[in-house]
C-alpha cells in the first residue's frame, strides 16, 4: 500500500483488534516503510481510541518530499 501514496498521501484503514496481527505489529510494520500514524479511533464513525475497542482505524500519512 505505501508504494501507491504520492508523498504526503493518506491511507485509511481498519480492522479488528481480536486477530493475531496485533496494532503493535502494526505500528511497527508502518514504521518500517516510512508511513506515520496520524490518528486512531476505534470506529469508523471516529469514536475515540480506548484499551477496550474491539476495532481499531488508522489514519496513516506518507512522507512529505
Amino acid at each position: 500500500m505505501a508504494a501507491h501514496l504520492a508523498p504526503g498521501g493518506v491511507l485509511v484503514t481498519g480492522f479488528a483488534t481480536n486477530r493475531v496481527y496485533s496494532l503493535e505489529e502494526f505500528d511497527d510494520d508502518l514504521a518500517a516503510l516510512g508511513l506515520a500514524v496520524e490518528s486512531r479511533f476505534a470506529t469508523w464513525d471516529l469514536r475515540p481510541m480506548n484499551d477496550d475497542a474491539d476495532w481499531a482505524v488508522t489514519v496513516v500519512r506518507a512522507p512529505a518530499p
